[in-house]
């Protein structure tokens, strides 16, 4: 879970609009329905972060993802 927070957090860091510390909550599930084991992390994160100044930046103007699944996944993988 500290992986995908790490790359979240630094995509939000380096977004344009965002430019700040995200909010997010994340949940880490053990097992499929069929209860075979596979861990694997669901994170909920709104389109706004907090700037170095406390000023609510919001994402607009993209309709759908809030970032680039190839890139969040390219960077998950080397960490």
């Amino acid at each position: 879970m500290q992986c995908s927070w790490t790359t979240l957090k630094q995509f939000s860091h380096n977004d344009k609009q965002l430019q700040g510390m995200p909010g997010a909550t994340s949940v880490l599930h053990t097992h499929n329905r069929r209860q075979d084991y596979h861990p694997h992390v669901h994170v909920v994160m709104p389109d706004t972060a907090i700037d170095q100044h406390n000023i609510l930046r919001k994402k607009s103007g993209r309709k759908g993802w809030l970032f680039s699944q190839r890139a969040l996944a390219k960077i998950f993988r080397t960490r």
